[in-house]
């Protein structure tokens, strides 16, 4: 018989380390063995799951530079984390409930023995790679929507984050096989790739200049790239910042083209606005300087608007502590403040509801990932498998996962 959905409005919550107890390692710098799959879900009593809890918490944690996970890979084992605690804290409905938090278990087990992009880097090697080349997408987003992603930041009052460093960013593997080669001097050969990234017309090619150039084909193909790669590449101390810069790259998405409601991420049916065709036309036919850059000063506007307005509504529908407050780490502002629920007793439905969020972006995550095993064009046209973004909130409850990791890894834990 099914279980009745309640209104769940308080999340136990423990530390891994209070359910690990002895089990608890401080400093992680093994390689740990993947969990195997169990055949059934009676196989999952507590110790079963605290194996799994040690595994995916020990894995996040892991101090060894040659051990660290992509950032998509450790987003989908903070997922596996919060799925394993809630089955030991009771966080469920009813059988129901409890059999489809094991059912994604069981599930993320076998694709982590099968998929190769859950699988742990090989080496240093590999790691510092994989840190350098999220670092340059990162580059990429700054230098196409940083503008817009201060203006909005600005508007809601949180902190906006830089994904550039000061200095130029190297991808360790040319770097490293250009003067292994060659026999060049390493700072002349990292100089080539600074000039090389510094001139890239692509990189740094804005939204507006291709609106201008009427490249509507390439735009449509730059944003759904951009916005299904931002999770790629956001490691855990940047991850609460996906909603606020997917917020941004939608609103330039709905600004220049419609799209289909049932069907959002279909670029097939992304066709370029009336105001847009218009818009690219004043570019190219305004040559007076000081009235372009009002142009784009009113672009801009319009894409802040948009942003502005959907992340706000993200906050209304998911809790009144505000949510950006989360978001941004700030502490709760004090003195005249509407009162606001906690995020640990937000309201949204029952517990199944929540879990098959959870569920639904782990498989979003999993089609994120497969799409590199893909040629360019098919990345772009052939995406059946990534047909939406992952749900806002699935990103915000993952911020107490994300508190935890921190504090235990500044001596805090």
């Amino acid at each position: 018989m099914s279980s009745p959905q309640k209104q769940h409005t308080h999340r136990k919550r423990a530390t891994t380390r209070a359910l690990l107890g002895d089990a608890y390692v401080e400093h992680v710098q093994d390689v740990l063995k993947r969990p195997h799959v169990e055949k059934d879900a009676s196989s999952y009593p507590p110790d079963r799951l605290k194996r799994s809890l040690y595994y995916a918490d020990a894995t996040l944690r892991n101090r060894a530079l040659d051990l660290k996970v992509s950032p998509l890979t450790s987003s989908l084992l903070t997922l596996y984390k919060a799925s394993v605690k809630d089955l030991l804290l009771g966080n469920y409905d009813g059988n129901d409930d409890k059999e489809v938090l094991v059912a994604h278990v069981m599930t993320a087990e076998r694709q982590m023995r099968a998929v190769e992009f859950l699988r742990l880097p090989w080496g240093e090697a590999a790691s510092d790679i994989i840190r350098h080349l999220c670092e340059l997408r990162r580059y990429e987003f700054a230098a196409r929507y940083g503008d817009y992603t201060k203006d909005v930041c600005e508007r809601l009052k949180v902190p906006s984050h830089s994904y550039i460093k000061a200095r130029y960013i190297e991808t360790s593997l040319a770097v490293e096989s250009a003067y292994n080669a060659s026999g060049l001097n390493l700072k002349a050969i990292s100089a080539t790739i600074a000039i090389y990234a510094d001139r890239d017309s692509f990189v740094h090619m804005s939204m507006l200049q291709m609106v201008e150039e009427g490249i509507w084909q390439k735009l449509r193909a730059v944003l759904f790239c951009n916005v299904t790669d931002i999770p790629k590449v956001m490691p855990d101390h940047l991850r609460h910042t996906i909603p606020i810069l997917e917020g941004v790259v939608e609103a330039v998405i709905d600004t220049y083209f419609t799209r289909r409601k049932d069907d959002p991420l279909n670029i097939n049916y992304w066709d370029p606005k009336p105001s847009s065709y218009n818009m690219g036309t004043q570019l190219r036919e305004e040559k007076k300087k000081k009235a372009k850059i009002a142009l784009v000063a009113e672009e801009r506007e319009k894409v802040a608007n948009l942003a502005e307005e959907r992340i706000k509504a993200m906050e209304d529908r998911h809790t009144s502590v505000g949510l950006l407050t989360a978001i941004s780490g700030m502490p709760v502002p004090s003195g005249n403040v509407s009162p606001k629920k906690d995020l640990d007793h937000k309201e949204h439905g029952s517990w199944l509801e929540a879990h098959m969020k959870r569920k639904k972006a782990w498989d979003t995550m999993m089609a994120m990932g497969g799409q590199v095993h893909r040629r360019m064009d098919d990345y772009v046209s052939n995406h059946d498998s990534v047909q939406e973004l992952v749900d806002p909130d699935v990103w915000f409850d993952m911020i107490e996962e994300d508190k935890e990791t921190k504090e235990v890894q500044g001596g805090e834990g």
